[in-house]
């Protein structure tokens, strides 16, 4: 099991207890069941903006995002970021409690570490498998 100082939570909005607790036990779920043992992870919860921002110079594409993943190779590092505003919207959107809805963001944002993808079909079914397969393994939040 990763060393849970391996996993580094940064906070650029304010984010309720019990959401930074389901961060840490989601991405610590879905390292050990990925095998992403050895990667030092950073999850940033931030703005809508800062999202924003990111999506516009890394991935060209200028608009809003709810989570964004990038690794760097030496040491393994891992960041997340994820917006808090967003997955507000989408909790509300899909009748989820806000935990639940963050929850499975750094998941998803873990299997992209993991080296997964979604710009095809195939690629997007077997991001879902990895998905439930870790929500499965969540203890209850």
């Amino acid at each position: 099991m990763i060393k849970e100082s391996n996993i580094n939570i940064i906070t650029e909005v304010i984010c309720p207890v019990a959401v930074q607790r389901a961060i840490k036990i989601s991405a610590q779920t879905a390292v050990t069941k990925l095998k992403l043992q050895e990667i030092e992870l950073n999850i940033i919860v931030t703005t809508q903006t800062a999202l924003r921002r990111l999506n516009k110079t890394y991935r060209q594409k200028d608009k809003s995002t709810d989570v964004l993943s990038f690794l760097y190779d030496q040491p393994p590092v891992g960041e997340i970021y994820l917006s808090l505003a967003q997955a507000r919207v989408q909790a509300k959107k899909y009748e989820l409690s806000l935990v639940s809805e963050v929850s499975k963001l750094v998941i998803h944002g873990l299997v992209h570490l993991a080296g997964y993808d979604h710009e095809t079909d195939k690629q997007w079914r077997t991001m879902k498998v990895w998905e439930e397969r870790i929500l499965k393994d969540l203890p209850r939040l």
